[in-house]
């Protein structure tokens, strides 16, 4: 597993301050650049500029720490609200909020930067044109690469429908998406929201449209203020953010977006099945074979901006810290395996891996022939190995047959497994055979805006019996802080659910488990208790 990941040019424990103007030289064909004011950790102001495959890092706030475990920390205040109809929103510049810094709002590189601005839950709210796209879209270096081209989608994907509902997205092998990021299931659902989504795609597209329009020339260089129509399906989603806020005049800036939770999916397609010329079974083994992430096998990685990878060499994934995104309604994707390939025990050829002392040094650029250095990928919107997914299977399957049949009256925006926390003198974290003892959490959305949480807790291993709950939290609540204390609760009272749970909950009830039964009336019990959970999710 990766240790350290540094980035060449950010000193370590800086601060990202703002993101300045895009510029390229004036008929200069290569790729568009981006300004960057940092502080560091001296409290002096630095000024760097990078190509755009660095913005899907460029988080505001976020303060570079570069240790090992720990790429960066976001800072701010925390937040959380429901956006409002996208036709509300205003658009001024960044330089006329009053949260902006004085130091910042006196450079006018930083204070033309284009906002959107709303009200949300009685607040004030100052939102960067730019951060809101990086949260939607910038979540590998392609997609960045994609966004600053005529029809950049269309370049590195090609979308065909069949007569039987069947989609099927295609990629060339060394100019498309690299098939490490087409096998995590989180890529292929941005993947299909971002092509199969016509309001999603125009908003996308937009930020070429804007930058073509808008640019302007001085002193030999073409430059522009970062643009771009934001997709209308984002009414009603939930976010939660960090920075500056005012308690008095109920007024904040966002640095950072760090979640987006219960984005339309919704799709016509059956099933979108994905192609690449790499996706082939292996001849033995019983998995997919682990591709190619040479990168895991290195202790410390530097990423490079500036030079130019090896077309040559194998794309080789770059994990970063996970971005929180949460599609409700997500389509059914599966992968197209071409034929079967040769491996040792099912496995690919993993390429050589850097030593401890032998730091990788990994480009995002585009691949050429000559380049100097690996190409790698970022990877930022799924752990890389989601050791968990074999937990509440048939929990899961209900609570997004109970979603899909719901007609639009429920809402599934969020699903998440968990390990339960580590509490001193307490062993309840930790199943019969000594592998963490995890939670369920899912958040339902009814048609009314109100929410509904389900939670539930591994006990399969029959040391104790718990029943699911269906909870409505009392307005006002910090959520996430109140599902933590819940499960620490369960944890030190010998799992069981902790008692305080009802002075925090306006609607509580408990949904028994089916009985353990033959496996002809399996069916029949599982069929009844999603009937139950069903029930009381109304």
């Amino acid at each position: 597993m990766v240790n350290k990941i540094t980035f060449k040019g950010i000193p370590t424990d800086a601060k990202l301050l703002a993101i300045g103007n895009h510029f390229q030289r004036s008929g200069d064909r290569q790729q568009w650049r981006v300004a960057a004011h940092f502080q560091d950790h001296q409290g002096n102001d630095l000024m760097r500029n990078f190509s755009v495959e660095a913005l899907c890092v460029m988080g505001l706030g976020r303060q570079f720490v570069q240790l090992e475990g720990e790429l960066y920390r976001s800072n701010g205040f925390k937040q959380e609200f429901f956006l409002p109809p996208i036709a509300s929103w205003q658009e001024h510049r960044l330089g006329d909020c009053p949260r902006l810094s004085r130091r910042l709002a006196i450079r006018q590189e930083v204070a033309e930067q284009k906002c959107f601005v709303f009200n949300a839950s009685g607040v004030n709210v100052w939102l960067p044109k730019f951060e809101l796209a990086r949260k939607l879209f910038f979540h590998a270096g392609f997609l960045a690469r994609a966004a600053y081209q005529p029809s950049g989608l269309d370049i590195i994907l090609n979308v065909k429908k069949d007569d039987g509902g069947y989609v099927h997205i295609y990629t060339p092998e060394k100019t498309g998406v690299p098939v490490t990021m087409l096998k995590k299931k989180a890529y292929r659902d941005l993947l299909s929201w971002l092509l199969l989504n016509e309001d999603v795609r125009r908003s996308f597209d937009s930020i070429w449209t804007l930058l073509n329009r808008d640019l302007r020339e001085h002193n030999g260089y073409q430059r522009w203020q970062f643009d771009f129509e934001p997709p209308i399906t984002l009414d009603g989603v939930k976010v939660n953010v960090r920075g500056p806020y005012d308690s008095d005049d109920r007024e904040m800036l966002i640095w950072e977006i760090s979640a987006l939770q219960g984005l339309n999916a919704r799709t016509s397609a059956q099933e979108i099945y994905f192609h690449h010329p790499s996706l082939k079974l292996p001849v033995r083994g019983t998995g997919e074979g682990r591709g190619s992430s040479g990168a895991q096998g290195a202790e410390d990685i530097e990423v490079d901006t500036e030079q130019e990878p090896d077309e040559a060499k194998e794309r080789q994934t770059i994990v970063l810290p996970v971005e929180d995104i949460v599609f409700s309604n997500s389509a059914t994707t599966k992968l197209a395996y071409n034929s079967k390939k040769a491996g040792i025990l099912g496995q690919e050829d993993q390429g050589e891996l850097e030593g401890p002392n032998n730091p990788k040094v990994l480009g995002i650029g585009y691949d050429v022939i000559g380049g100097s250095i690996a190409p790698g990928e970022y990877q930022q919107l799924e752990a890389e190995e989601n050791q968990y997914s074999n937990r509440f299977v048939m929990l899961k399957k209900i609570l997004r047959q109970i979603a899909g049949e719901s007609g639009g009256k429920l809402s599934l925006q969020e699903l998440k497994v968990q390990p339960l926390p580590q509490l001193s003198r307490c062993s309840y974290h930790k199943m019969e055979d000594e592998k963490p003892r995890c939670y369920l959490t899912a958040r339902f959305r009814l048609e009314d805006g109100r929410e509904r949480y389900i939670l539930e807790v591994d006990t399969s291993d029959n040391k104790k019996k718990m029943s699911t709950r269906i909870v409505g939290f009392k307005s006002g609540l910090e959520i996430d802080n109140r599902i933590e204390k819940i499960v620490k609760g369960v944890v030190k009272n010998s799992l069981s659910w902790p008692g305080s749970m009802c002075r925090s909950c306006e609607v509580l009830y408990s949904v028994h488990h089916p009985k353990d039964s033959e496996s002809d009336k399996c069916e029949d019990r599982m069929a009844s208790w999603r009937l139950r959970i069903n029930s009381r999710l109304k």
